[in-house]
Order: structure tokens, then sequence, then C-alpha cells
């Protein structure tokens, strides 16, 4: 018999979960935390890989893997759904879902903290993950850039994907021994999994430079978006005592795209909301005067190229330099 099944780890009091086709194995504290949180784990099959969802969307193989245990208190409202996978990333058996019900608010998408495997076909989520825990074991990192796929293919340590900025990233950020937290179709809540499973422990940045949110663009508000931006920041100056937070926010899509338009409400609003220590708005520097963005500058008017990181690279190099980094 197929053995899938959610583990409830802690106990909270007062709240009752509702579950649909579960097999609860075991609890392995009866103990009450200070804080009243519980956790859940995912179980599949030795040798299985188990991805799932919070937003009650399917399960499919861009969905992320389960790596740690979820807090209850991220769960209040959410419907989790998950699935086997074997190692070719063939589903096995059917998907399971769980509902979670409760009085209390549930946590917007942008600030829900989960995996995810949308950019599969580039590279391995997880294992990339797992690469930069083993990097911060080794190194010591005076910048961290922490964002999405465009940090994620500027160059660096651990390279996965293409890589398009090698000669500005040697040239500004090598030498500041910059570590790449960038990771291709990241979302603000897969960044916020990343902060608070490990990615920060053990290192000492003097600088972060975030550049996140354009993934979100397509499917949440400007306002959330920011609500997603002020968690990341309040987490990174949690871990990070003393490290300056430089935000930066770039355009994307050609002057008829609605993605234009939101990209840029995006940038003015954090430029208003000072969510950092400084924030740089690109727009103006990618942006010409009829409304374009040159492809030698963004190929796929998303991703910059070696012109493209030279500009973002000059940018970030005058205020990392005028902070003394």
């Amino acid at each position: 018999m197929r053995r899938f099944s959610v583990l409830w780890v802690g106990l909270t009091l007062g709240y009752v979960p509702t579950f649909s086709a579960v097999e609860l194995v075991r609890v392995e504290s009866q103990v009450a935390r200070t804080d009243g949180q519980a956790f859940v784990r995912l179980v599949g099959l030795e040798g299985s890989v188990v991805r799932y969802t919070l937003d009650g969307t399917p399960v499919t193989l861009s969905s992320g893997v389960f790596l740690a245990p979820i807090s209850n208190g991220d769960l209040l409202g959410c419907t989790l759904r998950a699935r086997e996978f074997d190692t070719s990333g063939k589903p096995v058996g059917n998907e399971k879902t769980w509902s979670f019900k409760s009085r209390v608010t549930p946590l917007k998408q942008t600030l829900l903290p989960v995996t995810q495997n949308r950019d599969y076909q580039t590279y391995d989520w997880a294992k990339r993950h797992a690469a930069i825990l083993d990097l911060n074991k080794k190194r010591q990192p005076s910048v961290i850039m922490v964002g999405d796929s465009i940090t994620h293919f500027w160059g660096g340590a651990p390279q996965m994907g293409r890589v398009n900025g090698s000669q500005s990233w040697e040239k500004y950020l090598a030498p500041r021994q910059a570590a790449n937290l960038g990771y291709g179709w990241d979302m603000t809540q897969n960044v916020l999994w990343r902060l608070r499973n490990g990615e920060l422990d053990g290192i000492k940045p003097k600088a972060c430079v975030l550049l996140i949110g354009t993934n979100n663009l397509q499917s949440d508000s400007v306002p959330d978006i920011i609500e997603g931006m002020q968690s990341l920041v309040a987490e990174i100056r949690e871990r990070c005592a003393g490290c300056k937070i430089l935000v930066l926010a770039l355009p994307r899509g050609g002057p008829n795209d609605p993605l234009r338009k939101k990209s840029l409400e995006l940038a003015q609003s954090l430029e208003s909301a000072k969510i950092g220590d400084s924030t740089i708005n690109l727009s103006d520097k990618f942006v010409q005067d009829d409304g374009t963005i040159p492809r030698e500058w963004m190929k796929d008017l998303l991703h910059p190229t070696e012109k493209g990181y030279e500009m973002i690279g000059q940018a970030v190099d005058a205020q990392l330099t005028e902070w003394g980094i």
C-alpha cells in the first residue's frame, strides 16, 4: 500500500485542521511550543520526490519540492496539494489535497513561503538551493545578490543555466566576493522560503542587492508585491545585522505590453516606499524616449545582455562605493 502522509510536529492549542483523505501516521511531540506553533511534514515513498502547492493549484513538475516542514501559521486558509514524482519526473499515484480552515485571514501569496520548479528545463531549483547552502560553509561574501533570473544569469557561483553578464560580474561584483542568490522564475514568496531555510546562515554580508518582483507582476497587485518585498527586507535585517540593503527596479516588455506599465508602477512605488537603505529605479536608463528598450540591452525585453548588466553594474558599484563596500 502506498504511504503518502502528513505528519504533524508539535501541538497547537485550539486549532483543528480539516483533512481530506489523509493518513495521520504519528505525532512526533506532544509538547506545546511556547509560540503555539505546529508544523506539517509531507512524507512519500523512499526514492520519490514530493511536490506541493499552497494556493490550491494542481501539482505539476513545475511545482516545488517539499524540503522542509511548513508552519501551521503559513497554512491557515490554504489548500495544500501534493503529489509524488519518480526520479524521471513522471507523476506517481494520485494527487492529494488538504484544506486548512481558520478564521484567521490567510497570508497573501506574495508573503507565503513556498518552493518552486517553474524553470526546470533550465536548472534544478532544489539542487541550486543545496549548492548555495554548501557554498555558504566555505565563503564569507561581502555582498549578496538576491533575486530571480535577472540575478541568476548575471554570473558567479553556483553556475546553473546560462550566464549573460560574466564581464560585468567580474568587474563589479567578484572583487567584493559577491554571492549569487538569484533563481530563475522566483517570486517574492520563493525568496522568502529560501531566506528562512538557510541561505543567510553563517554569512555576514555588508550589503544586499535585492532585485525581485517581476515574476509576480503576472499574478499579483503592485501593493501586494511591495508587501512581499518588505517581508524580504525585514527577514534580511533580522538575520544579517548591519547589512545595507539596495533595492533595484527594472522595466520589462515593449511599449504596449501591459507588464511594461505595471513594471514602471512597481518601480515608482518602490522609490516611494523606501523599503531599503537605497532604491535605484533603472527605468530611465533602459527605456528610450520612444518607449522602446534596445534589444542590445535586453534581448528578450526582460533579461539583460552583457551591455545591460554593465549598466546595472555601474549603478550598483556607485552605491556600494558610496557605502564604503
